[in-house]
Order: C-alpha cells, then sequence, then structure tokens
C-alpha cells in the first residue's frame, strides 16, 4: 500500500477558490467589487482617458435608444482605454443587431408579444457589457478612475432613440409611393 493518501479528486485542485488560477479568474458577484489586478508598475492611476460607463449604464442606453445606442456607449468606453479599432466594431456590431431586432419584429406574426424579443435584447446587451468591458472598468474604478454619469448614458440612449426614429421615418417617407410623388 501507498503512504499517500487515495485522492481521487487531485486534478480538480484549480476549483478551490485559494489556487493561483482560480484567483486570477474569479468570479465576482455583481454587488462586490473585483480586486485590483497585479501591476509590475507603480503606476496607480487607470490609463483610461476619461470616465468609463459601467455595465448598468451601457444597459440603460440600451433600453432607451436600441443596442446601437449601447453599443455607442461601449464605444466610448474603448475609446478611451486606447482601443479605438473595438470602438469601430462595437459600433458595427450595434448596427447589426439593432438591424437584426427590426427584422425579426417585421417578421412576427400580428398580435405576437414582441415584448419579451426588446427585454431578452437589453439584459442580452448587458451581459455583453460584462463580458467584454467589465474586467477593464473595474480595474479602472479600483485605480480610482472616474466612472461617468448613467444620466448621460439615458441621454445617449434618448438620442439614439431619436436617430433610429429618423431614419424609419425616412425610410417609410422615401418608400411610400404617395409622399413621393407630393414632392416632384
Amino acid at each position: 500500500m501507498s503512504t499517500e493518501p487515495d485522492n481521487k479528486w487531485k486534478d480538480l485542485d484549480w476549483l478551490k477558490a485559494d489556487h493561483p488560477l482560480r484567483q486570477s479568474q474569479a468570479a465576482v458577484p455583481a454587488t462586490q467589487a473585483a480586486p485590483a489586478p497585479a501591476s509590475d508598475s507603480t503606476n496607480d492611476r487607470s490609463t483610461a482617458t476619461g470616465p468609463l460607463y459601467s455595465p448598468m449604464a451601457i444597459m440603460i442606453a440600451t433600453l432607451l435608444g436600441s443596442p446601437v445606442a449601447g453599443t455607442a456607449v461601449m464605444a466610448i468606453n474603448y475609446r478611451r482605454l486606447g482601443q479605438k479599432r473595438h470602438s469601430v466594431l462595437a459600433i458595427v456590431a450595434g448596427i447589426a443587431g439593432t438591424a437584426g431586432l427590426i427584422a425579426v419584429g417585421s417578421l412576427l406574426p400580428e398580435g405576437f408579444p414582441n415584448t419579451g424579443i426588446a427585454i431578452g435584447g437589453v439584459v442580452a446587451m448587458r451581459q455583453v457589457a460584462i463580458a467584454l468591458q467589465d474586467n477593464a472598468i473595474r480595474a479602472h474604478a479600483d485605480l480610482g478612475g472616474p466612472m461617468a454619469s448613467n444620466w448621460r448614458a439615458a441621454g445617449i440612449g434618448v438620442l439614439g432613440l431619436a436617430l433610429i426614429g429618423a431614419a424609419v421615418f425616412a425610410t417609410v417617407w422615401a418608400m411610400t409611393p404617395a409622399y413621393g410623388t407630393r414632392l416632384a
């Protein structure tokens, strides 16, 4: 017999909270602040060039103005973090997501309860924001970086709603024959 204890679970040691791999990837509940990432430099200030919007602010902008508004807020975060390419990709994804939601909404049968699709889009946008930006936002906040106002995000959402409303109005105006003949 072996003097070592039979530990059939030793391959799962990384699941323990005190394991080094687990500490760097530990999920932190949204109500708790994540610990600041370890830094080799002595810089104790955030590298962001301005205040960052929280995932809640991104959700508010999406709720009021569609995924375009939510991704516009994410794009602002990316720009302030110096990630210009991600900023452009966020806007493109927001336009595609909004177009997809409009397409799905127009294909639904008359009387179909489409509120669930809208709520699902808002919740999905918040989860995307958490997955893509939460670590950078938490690190920024932990280093004393300022956070942008949720009211400002709401304003971006209302502006997004106005822009989408204008685009829909212009499209309907251009595609309706009676309106086009009045202009000629």
